[in-house]
């Protein structure tokens, strides 16, 4: 929850897979906390009104008031040097103004990886009814994909079905790993458009590689998750 001139910033690098509700203090931040779910918040420290330390501290009275599950929380910053405030107040990290996309990426996928504790889920973060693969960790899956927002994503959705993922930035390393390391998978995923060797240059060169599936693909979760962000 922060001023909108920054949350949009903050939105545009969680579009993938996620979806962002935006308060402008942190009084609405707590109006919006009590009368919906979320997995994450992302809280300015200095906002007008009431502040994100204050909107910290009394969602965490009304947690232990009301025996909810702990919300994490993460500050943001331009002013502080470092987390102690943040962690005083009672957030879990702090991040720094400017904000980094691929910091901020990593930072929230530790929480939200954590928090789904294994389950399903779809693009907004709600449970998928189905099953995972009876044998997850023998469907290994390639993604050679350089948005970092999109390799958090497909990742994301992917291991929430047992997968085993391997990301790759560029179509050179999945040759380099298909053709020269001949590593196995079961799916490779290519993004068409990356900076040093698309996705279709590699395939050519990667021609000589066949992947063998000999298991379904896709279950229906895994599709259905999917197709949120593809």
């Amino acid at each position: 929850m922060a001023p909108y001139d920054t949350s949009s910033s903050i939105c545009q690098a969680l579009n993938a897979g996620m979806l962002c509700d935006v308060a402008g203090n942190g009084k609405e931040a707590l109006a919006a906390i009590e009368n919906a779910t979320y997995h994450i918040v992302l809280m300015d420290f200095m906002m007008p009104e009431m502040d994100g330390a204050t909107a910290t501290r009394l969602l965490r009275k009304m947690e232990a008031e009301k025996g909810l599950r702990r919300l994490p929380v993460i500050g943001i910053s331009a002013t502080l040097t470092n987390e102690a405030p943040c962690i005083a107040a009672g957030m879990d990290r702090c991040i720094q103004k400017p904000i980094k996309e691929a910091e901020l990426l990593k930072m929230v996928d530790t929480f939200i990886a954590h928090d789904d504790h294994g389950a399903s889920v779809d693009g907004s973060g709600g449970a998928v009814v189905g099953s995972r693969p009876e044998s997850p960790a023998e469907f290994r899956v390639m993604l050679a994909e350089d948005s970092k927002a999109n390799q958090m994503a497909i990742s994301r959705l992917l291991k929430a079905q047992g997968v085993v993922v391997t990301v790759v930035d560029d179509g050179s390393v999945a040759v380099e790993k298909l053709v020269n390391e001949k590593a196995a998978f079961d799916l490779a995923f290519f993004d068409i458009n990356m900076p040093i060797m698309g996705g279709v240059e590699a395939l050519r060169q990667a021609g000589r590689c066949r992947l063998t599936v000999s298991k379904p693909v896709l279950n229906a979760p895994m599709v259905s998750a999917l197709e949120t962000i593809i």
